[in-house]
């Protein structure tokens, strides 16, 4: 585990990243949602991330209780047809703890964005700030902070997809 910033902490994990890219690349989007999002099913390759992801959360808030997780895939590329999921957004009406996995990050481009200037009243814009800090341009590793954070998401501009797993941690 490493801390970076605004609560915001790193973690090691290991998957089977070319099946998790697999089953990416064959989902579809879900229309309830914002961008290219697909809700996670009952998979072997999916079960092995979430336990990840859920072990990530019990070690942040140091706690082993019974939990309730949500995980889905995003997807972003430079032509993508669901392109309108890049606002400023939290998750705190529900969850604890939001976490992000960059299963492929192209060069062209950016990571999550934060900045201490963000609070409710930028939800749901574009505006970026002079302050802004970006989670490390990184594959396979958990980026989890707290839900409340307001965050922005980054951006594509390649041809190749921009494939994230992020997913949300509530104890019961």
């Amino acid at each position: 585990m490493k801390n970076l910033f605004l609560g915001i902490r790193q973690y090691d994990c290991d998957a089977d990243w070319d099946k998790l890219i697999h089953i990416a690349n064959n989902s579809c989007p879900d229309s309830n949602y914002a961008g290219f999002q697909t809700k996670f099913f009952n998979h072997p390759a999916l079960n092995s991330i979430k336990d990840s992801f859920i072990s990530c959360c019990r070690d942040y808030y140091k706690i082993n209780e019974p939990e309730k997780v949500r995980l889905w895939y995003y997807h972003d590329w430079k032509d993508n047809p669901n392109k309108d999921g890049h606002f400023w957004h939290d998750h705190y009406n529900y969850y604890g703890l939001s976490g992000i996995l960059y299963l492929t990050l192209p060069e062209e481009s950016t990571t999550t964005g934060f900045s201490i200037s963000a609070d409710s009243g930028i939800l749901g814009k574009e505006k970026l700030f002079d302050d802004m800090m970006y989670l490390p341009s990184i594959i396979h590793k958990w980026f989890i902070f707290p839900a409340n954070l307001p965050h922005i998401p980054g951006t594509c501009n390649s041809d190749q997809k921009r494939i994230v797993i992020s997913g949300d941690y509530w104890y019961k």
